[in-house]
């Protein structure tokens, strides 16, 4: 087994609020009140990025919300191509596929890193140890369904 590819990108920050400026954060709670779920989401520490076609597509937790192209992320797309000198792929074919990488954001302190998308996908979908997916801590008898959802 190979480790997982991991590269730190130096010339990279992005701003601690990038997720709400580019309008991840209403496109989560716009879902979650579609599908009826109680409570506000709170964004993890780790966001994650890549592209689908045209479209960003953007994970955090067990979320995953593709934006519309006309969201203002192609500039990123041309900044990681400029740092990296093009060897890395953010980009999936298909709804059904999954590029080679995915941009892992760091929202406490701005820092960004490449990494094999699985692991990343995995990384950015993880919470803390201790707590339940919501990031708060698990109450004693509570079954969680991994939705932050407690007894469905």
């Amino acid at each position: 087994m190979t480790d997982p590819i991991l590269i730190e990108l130096t010339g990279l920050r992005l701003p601690r609020d990038f997720a709400w400026r580019k309008q991840f954060i209403a496109a989560v709670e716009a879902k979650r009140l579609r599908l009826g779920l109680p409570g506000l989401f709170v964004p993890p520490r780790f966001l994650g990025y890549y592209f689908c076609g045209r479209h960003p597509v953007v994970l955090a937790g067990r979320w995953q919300v593709t934006l519309k192209a006309a969201v203002p992320l192609g500039s990123l797309r041309r900044i990681l191509q400029q740092i990296t000198d093009h060897p890395f792929n953010l980009v999936a074919e298909s709804e059904e596929t999954v590029p080679e990488f995915l941009l892992v954001h760091d929202e406490y302190d701005g820092g960004c890193w490449l990494w094999a998308f699985e692991p990343g996908r995995r990384f950015v979908g993880a919470h803390p140890p201790g707590a339940g997916p919501g990031g708060c801590p698990a109450e004693d008898g509570d079954e969680d369904d991994g939705w932050g959802r407690p007894g469905w």
